[in-house]
């Protein structure tokens, strides 16, 4: 890794300007939120909206309560008044705004042959039904109303290009459209995989690493006949990965087709799980679906002289940094306490908390970065995020303060616990895709 780590002096310096009184003050009427002078001005509704525990269920009587602690009284009422499509679209700004926050600028030299490593994904949650014009659900056997967050980052250098709130049923490969710069390589989920947008990853001189759906022909790139991947796995070995020059689709896109063989007790734990998923029952399986889970598909515009297989296999798996946070999202985020309430005041918190795990999540790449370039040892990204996570409280106070003294305080405890109990462990048998790739 580069030695370009933003020492802890501008970690607070950048901090401490976004989260600036006057700034975010000046925010709020730029936006409407404040017309005039009041009790509570932008720095405290933001610092209201990021303090609440990530609990939907908060009443107002209770964020009442919250800000009688920082000294300001207000009716339940007048509360709920705050909450305006002014204060959604200024607390929308601030989020948009902690997306550029800075916190380090290390990049691993290992991955130095792209210009940028763009992860897409998306996750989603249940709402109740009272949120259903806002955000439909696909009803069925989950809920009427339901909520989709998609994101895009950058792996090389820790920043995120967005986080859209969409509604439920929105199909992921509509929101797959960036803008490719040669030499980047993207990498997403199933759900993404649209042909068209591969031909443009092509035609822009940017490289992709996606996986591959069952249902898309396979033909081999010389002799133009269909390729079985069943047929192909029949001849390899447990866990052996092969590759070749391939065409897909009905649009015969050329690329480069890596499968990997699978252990009985891996193919078993997929077909388990997609036939107990909700979705897969209604639809039902093939005899050939749940044959197919005994191998991995993937395809890249790579050649083997760019890239070997096992690193096509391995960069693959750095999508496990969006899956970290995802999954720590689940435990934090009671989205489905949500109850009846204006949808600005949702949209409120929500943003409020998005504020919060966005900049948890930085503080946990420049911590990692940090130990790594220090010591060679590798953070466990989720007991970090959870360790972060339960000290995220002193937020509100640094907030209010937003005194050097504070992100001091704060930040140096952190790194003594990262150091103490965040490391991670080496497991027999495994690795973590950054130990894979800096072999």
């Amino acid at each position: 890794m580069r030695s370009q780590l933003f020492s802890l002096g501008k970690v607070i310096r950048n901090l401490r300007s976004f989260f600036d009184k006057k700034r975010l003050d000046q925010l709020a009427k730029s936006t409407g939120f404040v017309k005039r002078k009041r009790v509570m001005d932008g720095s405290t509704f933001v610092a209201l909206c990021m303090g609440i525990d990530n609990r939907f269920d908060t009443s107002l009587v209770e964020m009442c309560t919250f800000l009688s602690r920082l000294g300001i009284s207000m009716a339940a009422e007048s509360l709920n008044q705050r909450f305006t499509r002014d204060a959604v679209e200024f607390m929308k700004q601030v989020f948009n705004e902690s997306l550029e926050i800075e916190l380090q600028d290390g990049r691993y030299d290992f991955l130095d042959r792209f210009n940028g490593i763009f992860i897409q994904d998306a996750t989603g949650y249940q709402l109740p039904d009272c949120y259903q014009d806002l955000y439909r659900g696909s009803g069925g056997g989950a809920t009427n109303s339901a909520i989709k967050l998609d994101l895009v980052y950058n792996y090389q250098d820790a920043n995120w290009l967005k986080i859209k709130i969409c509604e439920g049923t929105s199909p992921d490969y509509k929101q797959s459209h960036l803008t490719y710069s040669s030499g980047s390589l993207v990498l997403r989920d199933l759900g993404y995989l649209k042909m068209d947008d591969l031909g443009t990853i092509d035609k822009c001189n940017a490289f992709y690493v996606s996986r591959l759906r069952n249902d898309i022909g396979i033909f081999d790139a010389r002799l133009k006949i269909p390729l079985d991947p069943l047929r192909i796995s029949r001849k390899m070995k447990v866990n052996q990965v092969v590759s070749m020059d391939v065409l897909i689709g009905r649009q015969r896109l050329k690329c480069r087709l890596v499968i990997r063989k699978l252990t009985k007790k891996d193919a078993d734990d997929i077909r388990d799980k997609i036939q107990h998923d909700k979705n897969n029952k209604r639809k039902g399986l093939t005899k050939r679906r749940l044959d197919l889970c005994r191998v991995k598909m993937f395809i890249t515009n790579m050649s083997e002289e760019e890239i070997s297989h096992e690193e096509v296999i391995n960069l693959y798996r750095l999508r496990w940094q969006i899956e970290l946070l995802f999954k720590s999202w689940k435990g934090t985020f009671d989205l489905e306490t949500v109850k009846a309430m204006k949808w600005e005041r949702f949209e409120s918190m929500l943003y409020g908390c998005l504020i919060r795990a966005v900049l948890n999540f930085k503080l946990m790449v420049w911590i990692k970065c940090k130990i790594f370039a220090q010591t060679d040892k590798e953070l466990s990204e989720m007991k970090a995020i959870r360790n972060i996570e339960i000290h995220a409280k002193q937020w509100v106070n640094i907030i209010c303060r937003n005194s050097r003294y504070s992100y001091q305080k704060f930040l140096a405890e952190l790194l003594i616990i990262m150091r103490r109990f965040c490391i991670k462990q080496p497991k027999k048998g495994k690795h973590s895709p950054l130990n894979l790739l800096l072999t």
